[in-house]
């Protein structure tokens, strides 16, 4: 080969590497999920829970479309950076569950606030925000129809790549086990019955309060617990207002026996059963109130009962709770 050849053929394979290299770069350059979380959430640090965040703050955005954002837009924009350096993004119209990716932008409330999706369960996602309330939010819940009534998502995933298979809400949480409190906090996970205690960690071994059981009930019945002077207020209120607690000591540890007392007015008190109780040993330390409501929840399936006792007065965990929960909308369905 003539030395012109040659370094002609040389200058095209230098120049194909290039390119080869270029695409390699650009492709490696798509986060996965899981890379596009720990991205996200390192900046927690840096903008924990109850940070101010107004209008006031303005954040230019690498992903075009938009050159920037203030207030929830700047938010979302920061973390999106975060996760997907100057990647494009793409808007899309028509939002569809299955299709939304953790990273991805949503606008909601009438095209008035934008979430940055955190991670993806089977049936609702969690969400970071700013602005909300006037300060940062991280760990919010969308159920898959408040996913759906998005004016529209922006995303920065190529167009091409399919949609991965939807991961169970208590696996994205670092503090479930994999034994018999994982599906009862999936459950309360996916039908938005409950939320982490942060993006991470759920706390199944932390104690229930009275004023999470009136606001998870009151979610239950469909009322938006959100705002308020407290997190527990408009909870407690529906429930003095529906005779399932009477409010007090919002703040104190719910037992067990108080906790099935509720889920027994919100079921309209049916018939017990006394008997019920008869198999365990410390059935007489059922306050007297509560019996009716306590051999109910055994009748039917709700309370088995910690390690073959009742233990009406012990404090009901964060996982107990769960379980409990989706026992009785199970049951009396």
């Amino acid at each position: 080969m003539k030395r012109a050849h040659f370094d002609r053929f040389l200058s095209v394979l230098l120049a194909l590497c290039l390119l080869a290299a270029v695409f390699v770069t650009a492709f490696a350059a798509v986060p996965t999920e899981a890379q596009a979380y720990e991205r996200m959430i390192a900046l927690r640090e840096q903008y924990p829970e109850g940070t101010p965040w107004t209008d006031e703050n303005y954040y230019p955005w690498k992903g075009g479309i938009y050159t920037g954002g203030s207030g929830c837009a700047a938010f979302v924009f920061l973390l999106s950076d975060a996760a997907f350096g100057d990647l494009p993004a793409r808007m899309i119209d028509a939002v569809r569950f299955d299709r939304v990716r953790v990273g991805d932008i949503l606008r909601v409330n009438g095209n008035t606030h934008s979430v940055i999706v955190l991670t993806v369960g089977t049936k609702s996602v969690t969400v970071a925000e700013g602005n909300y309330n006037s300060a940062v939010h991280w760990g919010r819940t969308l159920t898959a129809a408040q996913v759906e009534q998005a004016d529209y998502m922006l995303t920065r995933y190529p167009e091409d790549e399919p949609a991965p298979a939807p991961v169970p809400p208590a696996d994205a949480m670092t503090d479930v086990r994999r034994d018999w409190t994982w599906e009862g906090i999936n459950y309360c996970l996916e039908h938005g019955l409950m939320t982490g205690v942060s993006a991470r960690t759920f706390s199944p071994d932390g104690l229930t309060t009275r004023g999470m059981l009136m606001t998870i009930l009151a979610r239950a019945s469909g009322l938006d617990t959100e705002g308020g002077p407290t997190w527990y207020h408009k909870g407690m209120v529906w429930a003095m207002a529906n005779n399932v607690s009477d409010g007090t000591d919002p703040e104190g540890v719910i037992t067990r026996e108080q906790l099935v007392t509720m889920l027994y007015r919100q079921s309209d008190s049916p018939a017990a059963g006394l008997s019920a109780l008869d198999r365990f040993p410390d059935s007489a330390s059922v306050s007297p109130w509560a019996r009716d409501a306590v051999a109910w929840a055994v009748r039917i399936g709700i309370l088995n009962g910690a390690d073959g006792r009742l233990d009406p007065q012990g404090g009901a965990t964060r996982a107990q709770t769960a379980a409990m929960l989706m026992r009785w909308q199970n049951l009396t369905a």
